[in-house]
């Protein structure tokens, strides 16, 4: 009998020992990927542009599965006899929009990873490689994008954040061609003058701050890395295909 309480008493040690290094590698693997990961910072003007569409098309929605839903029920009569299958497929495509604009500000973000600043949009990933960023500073919205009095139609887009303080990031060169970028980016988001990014976020001096250790982290660590005799073509290729991953 006591023999058998050893055995039991050293497989429950056993395994609280396992249960204990499987727990510390999860630690050290976590604090290793929020090393490598910093903070999301939502986008602000893509979330102000969504938020326009949001209860304009739940009202629609609302009004055309309504009126579909008293069509079905003989509540009133359409003139047309294929009128509740148009009523419906709208309400449901007008619901869809309405989904959407819940979902998509949850992929407009900024954040700085280990080699490389990650520019997400609804509709596309952006990634600005370390290299490529020769700076970054505060700017004024409203300045940046209007040098006179802006249209009416113009300010639209950036009325609520007229006044406010951007993170611009001067870049050397453009990731992608200019028309690309017109193509995947909102006009507010591409320097006028000059190759860079205007970044419209809550927490701009946080941004700030942590891209650049972010970037000095990488510059640091490409210093630290010697080519020998051996290294093959494929190799040096890899540090100019970090814009193109």
């Amino acid at each position: 009998m006591d023999d058998l309480t050893l055995i039991i008493h050293w497989h429950i040690v056993t395994l609280q020992k396992v249960t204990n290094h499987s727990r510390t590698i999860q630690q050290i693997g976590a604090a290793m990927r929020k090393k490598n990961l910093g903070d999301r910072y939502p986008l602000l003007l893509y979330r102000h542009l969504i938020s326009r569409y949001r209860l304009p098309s739940l009202f629609l929605a609302v009004f055309l599965l309504g009126t579909a839903a008293l069509q079905h029920q003989g509540i009133i009569t359409m003139p047309r006899d294929d009128s509740f299958g148009w009523l419906f497929s709208g309400g449901v495509v007008a619901l869809a929009i309405w989904l959407m604009t819940r979902i998509a500000p949850m992929f407009s973000y900024v954040q700085p990873r280990a080699d490389h600043l990650r520019i997400q949009t609804p509709i596309y990933r952006l990634k600005i490689s370390y290299r490529r960023i020769h700076g970054t500073r505060p700017v004024e919205i409203g300045k940046v994008f209007f040098r006179g009095t802006p249209k009416r139609r113009e300010l639209k887009s950036l009325q609520p954040f007229l006044g406010e303080t951007a993170l611009m990031l001067d870049l050397i060169g453009w990731p992608l061609s200019p028309f690309a970028m017109r193509i995947f980016l909102h006009r507010y988001m591409l320097s006028p003058e000059q190759p860079g990014l205007v970044l419209i976020v809550n927490e701009w001096m946080t941004l700030s701050k942590q891209l650049s250790s972010f970037i000095d982290r990488y510059q640091g660590s490409r210093r630290t890395k010697t080519r020998g005799p051996g290294v093959g073509a494929s190799e040096i290729l890899q540090d100019y295909q970090e814009d193109w991953e």
